[in-house]
């Protein structure tokens, strides 16, 4: 089992064979495995991976083939494992280099690999029965072809049809019918003559008819938002979903997959969005065999890309080690946002926006419009597909075929909308209590929500989606079950990317009260969290998924870890950023007037502001120059966008865009830049360096929770990246690999514990420069790679805090015989100086036990019954604390 993680974006700018220099130093840092972004062959210029053409070749742009045999022999050599990032739910819709989708669009239906996708052949529109979608013009149809942007190419001995970068297949026999139609004496001139002339329409009659034969039906791209017929991933269409659940698919998908375990050096797997399968748990079991099955001698490590929304669990009879930490990172987070602090946040908020957006500050209520909008305005296609499949099974049945389309079409929408939790996972005579009650209860709302519709149509919805139970009375016998299994498990398909797009994406960019809850797996509506509810929380992660991942920023998290932890400050200090957003408010009316800003975007920005801007050795705001502007309006702009309330990816308003620019510019290269200085950049400055300590509290608490902590690239130094793709920037691994090269004499267990303390208290002196974060980062996963059993299968245990300490610090203790482990952190801004003891198990009486980060000695006292140790001095002494105690004789070497 591997110790930790640490996750790789691997592209055209960072090989494999960049990977596989790497591996020595990650070495050195203490880490148990790679974990690789996907590397089969993607989208060309693809930054991220997930767009995969072609799951059986290693992406070439990222070293191909010989890149990760070179990565592969690395890792082995230095006993690191490989964990890969796979992606079984969609693939590009590339219709060039996915060669699989190139001949479904030759031959259609009856292509080999028509099956491979989720294509509804026969939809309601008539004219596309038969064709698929094709939504990537950027005008009309009929605009673009008399333009002459369309027209025909030989391509590697064959014809096909050219938009600019974009060619497409031409059936042979569609092109012989073209070509023994039209005038000319050669090939070539007959091409020319239905190639037509740019402005003369009927010149392209011959080209359209040839279009009309073709399998596919080339449109303007928005004609996806009510047309595709095909399951997207989201509400992209140039990601196409794909029929895993068919054996021949998941053979073809992971046949590679099998290769890389059979050759060693494949250790785990990390599946991405497993809600967009049709049924993730018999997925995840035949995985896991295929894994099995190639490497017998070892046990894969499996994890799933899966958002755990409030108290919900993981289904315990999922055949993977847990999911990716999101969850983690919610309980984390909240212990450090002082609730009273939170609440004052709010009414700022609300005071600050006032009736001047259409965002409301009811996080329930918002989220529920938002989901509602992006059904209509994203994914209005996915609702239409399924409301023509109910309405299918509506006509079958006499007490059901009175309802109209539109009102089947509601019910389903609102039902989607109220859902609280991502999806449910009812199939073959299954559904949890828990999913059942969830979607009972979302369509019992959505019927509240809509007493114009008759509540028969929601009752109709329930006894088709209840197709999962096989009881002993049918309550739709008229109506075959396949037909009403299959809409239901479409319908679960699809609710994920509803919330994820009206949640994730919209909701999290309205509310900006505090923007470090607005996160993946949190929600703005937290009320902070408490040392009771995350040991409870832990505990349970200690039964159920042990070794599950531990994150705190990933390549999808809204902002990095440290810069969460900036934010979370704000809730210490509340009355100071009234006063600041008072001032701001005051100062820059005039340049907010003329941008026309609206109140919840500027709030956006100046916490992003307090949350990124990069500051000095000093810890002082550094000079703002043109490349954090540039980064920080790329951000603002996506942020906007998301939010949907002036401006939106469908529909960009370009007018409102400017003014954000313009107001931006104003702020930091101009006069504006006065203001910010005067009154948001102090309190930056306090962000900053209470954050600081925040930060290495979460990264101290983490690397000891239960579970497997995984390091996002670059993030062992400050990480304050704002949302994709700012967080996928280069990272600086040299600057990283001198830093710890500088340490390596303290990483040393048994380096001389008086200098140790001087050199990790100058480290906390010199915060700003992020090493003080590396040093606690290696001293801790080395410190797990030398002691696997504590961490991996030790038990977890809360200690209490007495006094002002109690709602100040949190502590636990990771135990397994008699070795133990005390971790002890902050939770307040201040609390390093509060009083205040820790409440101790007796046989850490009088026990001297050793501060793994200043190596300090520490001798918990008995005083009458109760065995304790002062906080004050702990954590005065260094910000966290971790404090060994092992068994006399206990010199367990360490090699990294």
């Amino acid at each position: 089992m591997h110790t930790s993680t640490y996750r790789l974006q691997v592209n055209g700018a960072f090989s494999l064979e960049d990977a596989a220099r790497l591996v020595p130093y990650l070495k050195e840092l203490g880490v148990g495995a790679v974990y690789l972004s996907p590397v089969f062959a993607a989208t060309p210029g693809s930054t991220h991976g997930y767009d995969v053409c072609d799951p059986t070749r290693v992406n070439p742009e990222a070293g191909g083939e010989a890149g990760l045999e070179t990565l592969a022999r690395a890792l082995q050599e230095n006993g690191l494992g490989c964990i890969l990032d796979i992606v079984p739910n969609h693939m590009a819709a590339d219709s060039r280099h996915n060669l699989w989708w190139r001949d479904v669009l030759a031959l259609g239906p009856d292509s080999p690999y028509a099956p491979f996708f989720d294509i509804d052949w026969h939809p309601r529109k008539v004219g596309l029965h038969g064709k698929v979608l094709l939504p990537v013009l950027e005008s009309s149809y009929g605009e673009t072809l008399t333009a002459g942007e369309l027209h025909l190419e030989k391509r590697g001995g064959e014809l096909a049809v050219v938009y600019r970068d974009l060619d497409f297949p031409v059936s042979a026999a569609s092109t012989r019918k073209a070509l023994e139609q039209t005038p000319g004496e050669t090939v070539a001139e007959k091409i020319r003559a239905l190639n037509g002339v740019a402005g003369e329409a009927g010149s392209f009659d011959g080209l359209h008819a040839l279009l009309e034969a073709q399998f596919y039906r080339l449109s303007h791209w928005r004609t996806a938002l009510h047309e595709a017929n095909y399951r997207r991933f989201f509400d992209v269409s140039t990601l196409l979903g794909i029929r895993v659940e068919r054996p021949e698919v998941f053979e073809a998908v992971h046949a590679r997959l099998r290769d890389f375990a059979r050759a060693g050096f494949l250790t785990g797997v990390r599946v991405d969005h497993v809600d967009g399968l049709r049924d993730p748990a018999a997925y995840l079991v035949r995985l896991r065999e295929l894994l099995r099955d190639a490497a017998p001698e070892r046990e894969p490590y499996l994890v799933v890309e899966k958002i755990l929304q409030d108290e919900e669990e993981l289904a315990p009879d999922w055949a993977v080690e847990g999911t990716t930490g999101y969850e983690f990172l919610s309980d984390l987070n909240g212990v450090f946002v002082e609730s009273r602090g939170l609440e004052k946040l709010r009414n700022i908020a609300k005071g600050f926006i006032g009736g001047k957006n259409d965002a409301s500050q009811d996080a329930e209520e918002t989220r529920i419009a938002c989901k509602r909008l992006v059904l209509s305005l994203l994914m209005r296609s996915e609702l239409n597909l399924l409301a023509d499949q109910l309405d299918r099974l509506s006509e079958a049945d006499r007490g059901a075929r009175d309802f109209t389309r539109d009102d089947l079409r509601r019910a389903i929408g609102d039902t989607m909308a109220c859902l609280t939790v991502y999806r449910t996972y009812g199939c073959d005579g299954r559904i949890s209590p828990f999913d059942a009650r969830a979607f009972e209860a979302a369509a019992a709302e959505a019927a509240r929500r809509n007493p114009s519709t008759d509540p028969s149509v929601f009752r109709f919805l329930r006894k088709v989606f209840f197709s999962f139970e096989e009881t002993g009375t049918d309550p739709l016998p008229a109506i075959p079950r396949p037909g009403r299994l299959a809409f239901a498990l479409r319908l679960q398909q699809s609710t994920g990317s509803v919330t994820a797009k009206g949640v994730e994406d919209t909701a999290f960019y309205r509310l900006p009260a505090l923007l470090s809850l607005n996160e993946v797996g949190s929600s703005p509506a937290s009320r902070g969290g408490t040392a009771a509810r995350f040991h409870a929380r832990m505990q349970a992660r200690r039964g159920h998924f042990p070794h599950a991942m531990l994150a705190t920023s990933t390549h999808d998290t809204k902002r990095g870890e440290d810069a969460r932890a900036r934010l979370n400050i704000l809730a210490a200090h509340p009355e100071k950023w009234r006063v600041a957003l008072n001032n701001l408010g005051r100062e820059l009316s005039e340049p907010r007037q003329r941008a026309g800003l609206l109140p919840s975007d500027e709030l956006f920005l100046y916490q992003t502001l307090l949350g990124s801007w990069p500051v000095t050795a000093k810890g002082r705001p550094a000079p703002a120059g043109d490349e954090f502007r540039e980064r920080l309006e790329t951000v603002w702009i996506k942020a906007t966008r998301e939010s949907k309330l002036q401006t939106n990816w469908v529909r960009p308003d370009e007018g409102y865009e400017g003014g954000l620019r313009d107001f931006l510019a104003y702020l930091l290269m101009g006069p504006g830049r006065i203001t910010l200085e005067k009154f948001l950049l102090p309190l930056l400055e306090t962000c900053a360096r209470e954050g600081a300590r925040f930060a290495l509290a979460q990264l101290a608490c983490k690397c000891a929770a239960p579970g497997i902590p995984d390091i996002y690239q670059g993030s062992e130094f400050w990480d304050l990246s704002m949302v994709d793709p700012d967080n996928r920037r280069p990272v600086d691994f040299e600057a990283r690999q001198t830093s710890l090269s500088d340490m390596t004499k303290w990483l040393d267990p048994d380096a001389d514990p008086s200098g140790r303390l001087e050199w990790a208290r100058k480290r906390w002196e010199e915060w700003p420069d992020g090493r003080v974060k590396q040093y606690v980062l290696a001293r801790c996963l080395r410190w797990r790679a030398r002691y696997p059993e504590v961490f991996l299968e030790g038990d977890y245990t809360p200690v209490e805090a007495t006094g002002k300490s109690r709602a100040g610090a949190l502590a636990f203790l990771r135990s397994f015989g008699e070795t133990e482990l005390l971790v002890a952190i902050p939770l307040r801004a201040k609390a390093h100086g509060v009083a205040g003891q820790l409440l101790l198990p007796d046989d850490w009486a009088d026990v001297p036990v050793r501060h793994l980060f200043t190596g300090s000695e520490f001798i918990p006292a008995k005083r009458g019954k109760v065995t304790g140790l002062d906080l004050a001095p702990l954590l005065a002494e260094f910000p966290v604390a971790w404090l060994w105690k092992s068994p006399a004789g206990d010199a367990r070497p360490y090699t990294p």
